[in-house]
This record gives structure tokens, C-alpha cells and sequence, in this order.
């Protein structure tokens, strides 16, 4: 867990969504720290719960110049996830939001270095160290951003048009 100081405080809700009662819910922690806004889900990320992590994701990014994804209490990540996680990085950069992953448990480790994923969602440092980094970086100011999409299907960063 981390700790506010007086110069950066630490702001938490708690998240559960569900697309459907047949679909399993995800629990998702959201913080702010500092300027940064942290998103923590909680169990597995899978092709069942991945497109509502997804769909979060991509919603927080109109939220904050700088997001970090703490994977530190997910207990299972698969394909379907590291893409869904790939496309919201690149919905990231074409709108100017900084995003990195962080607290990687061991089995993504290995994940991440088997499919080289590093580069692509970070990953290297835990929640502390990405929030510093995002802090030295910020991203560029919201009102500076592109226009929210409004094409039907177009805030589904892995939708294809």
C-alpha cells in the first residue's frame, strides 16, 4: 500500500462492473496519486473480464494525463488481456495520456518477458516507481487532447473500423 504525504495525496474508490449478470464481476480499486491515477483489478484478467477491464480503462484515460495498471492482485493474465492491455496503451499515446503497467506478480513476469511486452506496457518497476516516472513526465494538459470519439464503436480501442 502506499502512503500520502502532504504534497501528494492519495485519493481511492472502489469498482465493481459487470457488461452482464452471465459475466463474472471485476473488482477494480481506482486511486490518485498525486497527479496519476492508479488502477488496480482485482483476480483474473481473462477473456471473460478483460474487455470490462478494458472499457474501464479506456474511460479513465479522458480522466487523467498519466494512468498506471497495478498488477499486483491479479492472479491470472492470458492473451486475450495482454492484447486489450496493448490496445489501451496505443488508444494512450494517439491522445497524449501516459500509461505504464505496474506490480507485476511472478507468473506475469514471465508473461511479459516471453512475449518481450516491456517495451510496449512497461512493467519493470512497482507502483511507487511508475508514479515517479509518470510525475517527471506527465502527459499533455486534457484540454490539449483529441476530441473524445463519438463513431460508434470507436471508444473500443480494439474495435476496427
Amino acid at each position: 500500500m502506499i502512503i500520502g504525504t502532504p504534497d501528494v495525496p492519495v485519493v481511492s474508490q472502489d469498482h465493481e462492473v459487470s457488461p452482464s449478470p452471465d459475466v463474472p464481476a471485476l473488482r477494480v480499486h481506482r486511486r490518485r496519486i498525486g497527479p496519476v491515477l492508479v488502477l488496480s483489478p482485482v483476480g483474473d484478467l481473462d477473456v471473460v473480464t478483460a474487455p470490462t477491464f478494458a472499457t474501464v480503462a479506456t474511460a479513465a484515460l479522458w480522466r487523467t494525463r498519466s494512468l498506471v495498471v497495478d498488477l499486483s492482485a491479479v492472479t491470472f493474465v492470458d492473451c486475450c488481456a495482454v492484447g486489450r492491455l496493448v490496445a489501451v496503451t496505443r488508444l494512450a499515446a494517439r491522445t497524449g495520456v501516459r500509461v505504464a503497467v505496474a506490480g507485476l506478480p511472478e507468473p506475469v513476469h514471465r508473461l511479459f518477458a516471453v512475449l518481450d511486452l516491456y517495451p510496449v506496457l512497461g512493467g519493470r518497476h512497482d507502483v511507487a516507481g511508475e508514479c515517479r516516472l509518470a510525475s517527471q513526465h506527465p502527459g499533455v494538459d486534457p484540454d490539449e487532447r483529441l476530441p473524445a470519439p463519438t463513431r460508434a464503436g470507436a471508444t473500443q480501442p480494439w474495435a476496427r473500423p
